[in-house]
């Protein structure tokens, strides 16, 4: 074993696990990509807007199927098909290899970003060379998948985070960091709606650390990285307002109050190293079971860790401070 953390902790073991964690993401993204529904409504607004139509999206009607009716309806913010433009126009209009590229590309960038951010925490070498393939090798929904907007998504997300890590243990004010930060923490607000609550909470943590540690300076950045991000979330969303006629999308959904919900949850623990439709699907195979029954049992698993992981936490938390 000694051995094993001795060579993981050189520069040789470094360029290895690097390598292979990029063409291990590379050869599994070329493997799982594919253009569901999601990606082709977006395909078609970027393609669209490379025809000068804007993000529409065009539809036909039997009435005149000869004029296309332009649906200029916010499904999603518009930065992905803002991006994949300039990859549609290399690719000459494959939907295939403009998508994959790009999803290439992010997924390298993902990789990266982990292993920086844990050597900021000031994480051993052998523990960031372990996270980098962890990062490279590991079987992520977002990536198999291959859904449009998340994966472009974390990055933005995983580089404010980074950035904000990097202004918490600087003792300097910079204007220039602070607004960085908060425009990465914004971006991936302009791919998915579900980011303004992520994006609030990085500045949010580094005035909670400011407090407790009875650091001003801490706090005054936090403040100002929050101001900053929610302005330009604020202006983002009434550009949209103002562009499309609508801030937002969101699905219909059954209107009411079921608390019967409130006593299950997504088994969040198990389903970050299990591929929870291939587990469900083998233990009806293998031991008849539905998958209400699975996703039962795995919802007690989870309680259990996330349990233990909590009163670890409280143990080791209570011991730094006594």
């Amino acid at each position: 074993m000694n051995r094993i953390i001795s060579f993981l902790n050189t520069k040789t073991a470094t360029v290895i696990i690097i390598i292979i964690a990029v063409t291990v993401r590379i050869i599994n993204v070329l493997y799982v990509s594919f253009a569901g529904r999601d990606k082709m409504l977006l395909v078609l607004q970027s393609k669209s807007l490379l025809d000068g139509n804007g993000l529409s999206i065009p539809q036909y009607f039997t009435g005149n199927l000869d004029t296309p009716v332009y649906d200029f309806t916010p499904f999603w913010p518009p930065g992905y098909p803002v991006l994949l433009a300039p990859f549609l126009k290399i690719f000459n209009y494959d939907v295939y290899w403009a998508t994959t590229t790009f999803d290439i590309i992010v997924s390298i960038a993902f990789i990266f970003l982990v292993r920086k951010i844990a050597l900021q925490l000031n994480f051993p070498l052998v523990a960031a060379n372990i996270l980098t393939l962890v990062a490279g090798c590991f079987e992520y929904p977002f990536i198999y998948e291959s859904l449009p907007t998340d994966t472009i998504s974390l990055v933005f997300f995983l580089t404010g985070v980074l950035l904000v890590l990097q202004i918490a243990v600087s003792e300097t004010f910079s204007w220039g960091k602070l607004f960085l930060s908060a425009f990465f923490l914004f971006l991936p607000c302009v791919f998915r709606y579900s980011y303004p609550p992520l994006s609030a909470a990085a500045p949010l943590a580094l005035i909670i650390l400011g407090l407790i540690n009875k650091k001003k300076l801490l706090v005054k950045k936090g403040v100002w990285i929050f101001i900053i991000t929610s302005f330009l979330i604020a202006a983002f969303t009434f550009l949209l307002n103002t562009t499309t006629g609508s801030a937002g999308y969101i699905l219909k959904t059954e209107r009411g109050f079921f608390p019967e919900n409130l006593i299950h949850w997504h088994p969040f623990v198990p389903a970050s190293f299990i591929n929870l439709p291939f587990l469900t699907s083998q233990a009806n195979k293998i031991a008849g079971l539905s998958l209400d029954q699975t996703l039962t049992i795995l919802e007690i698993i989870n309680a259990i860790i996330v349990f233990v992981i909590i009163t670890l936490f409280l143990y080791f938390l209570i011991k730094c401070y006594e």
